[in-house]
Parts: structure tokens; C-alpha cells; sequence
């Protein structure tokens, strides 16, 4: 039995077209993702934000999901890797559950 999976991209704000992009133009098959803005909150936040980040005390990222086969995660991690190496980005891939057997 094939996991259905959940890939989250967390990304910097300013990636998020090049990102779309990536994901749009995946070769293999038509990757249907959903992508939203999120507030990141953490202790080191002062080192690199700037005023707007400062003053709300957030960093605006962008969150995309993909949901997916497990075998599948890997060639689009990869994938996204190759295309977009100067990008850093977290990536989360979570198991989704069935409702009904």
C-alpha cells in the first residue's frame, strides 16, 4: 500500500515566485500544491530582520505543501535541490492518515 504524504517547503518571502516556479515546471507530473503566508517567531530574530520584521516581531515566510506519493518525495526534494541550490528552505514531510479503512 502506497503513503500518502504531506512535503512542506518552508521559504524566505522574497523566494516564493522562484519557488512556484520549481514546483510548476516539475517534470515528472503536475504537482498540485497550495502555498500561504506564515509568521515564524524565534529567540534569533534580531540578527538578520529588518525594520518591518523588528517592529511586528515576525519573519514573513511562505509555506508549500504538496501532498504526494512517500516514493515521490524524494525526487522532488532532489528535484528542488538541483533547481534552486542558492535557496535555503526547511522541508517537512509528514505522514497523512486515513480517514476510513
Amino acid at each position: 500500500m502506497m503513503q500518502t504524504c504531506l512535503l512542506k517547503f518552508i521559504v524566505e518571502e522574497k523566494v516564493n515566485d522562484a519557488l512556484s516556479d520549481a514546483l510548476l515546471a516539475y517534470p515528472k507530473h503536475d504537482l498540485q500544491l497550495t502555498s500561504y503566508l506564515v509568521q515564524t517567531h524565534h529567540q534569533g530574530l534580531e540578527e538578520n530582520a529588518d525594520i518591518h520584521e523588528l517592529v511586528s516581531g515576525f519573519k514573513r515566510k511562505v509555506m508549500f505543501e504538496i501532498t504526494l506519493e512517500q516514493a515521490q518525495s524524494q525526487a522532488v526534494y532532489r528535484y528542488i535541490k538541483a533547481q534552486l541550490p542558492h535557496v535555503d528552505f526547511q522541508v517537512q514531510l509528514l505522514p497523512l492518515l486515513a480517514l476510513e479503512e
